[in-house]
């Protein structure tokens, strides 16, 4: 598991909140890791989240709620390695859930912190 990649991609995400560039950091790491057979990886889920904040910011909506469902039926079996990488795994997951209920309300985009332990 490669913590430096998780480290430019958290620094992209909170510092930067630049996130197409986290798709690219994790995507590489993702391929890295898994040669692409599995989405059950936490680059996914993390990738997934950054993913889905840029869409909704840029008011696609189906493809922002698309990608919170998809980190949400992958979550279970990655929790343990999101909490591994230094992600509190319950806030995270808490935390996908509450963006897609703002989603589906109408609220706007706005930042939202990913929780670390």
């Amino acid at each position: 598991m490669e913590i430096k990649e998780y480290k430019e991609f958290l620094d992209t995400y909170e510092n930067k909140k630049d996130y197409f560039e986290c798709h690219e950091i994790l995507e590489e790491l993702w391929i890295k890791e898994t040669n692409c057979e599995t989405k059950k990886h936490p680059s996914v889920i993390l990738l997934q989240i950054a993913v889905g904040a840029y869409h909704w910011k840029n008011k696609n909506i189906i493809g922002a709620k698309k990608l919170f469902q998809g980190v949400l039926e992958n979550y279970p079996e990655v929790a343990e390695e999101i909490n591994n990488i230094g992600f509190d795994e319950k806030k995270l997951k808490k935390l996908v859930e509450e963006q897609l209920d703002k989603i589906n309300l109408g609220k706007e985009f706005s930042h939202f912190s990913l929780p670390l332990k």
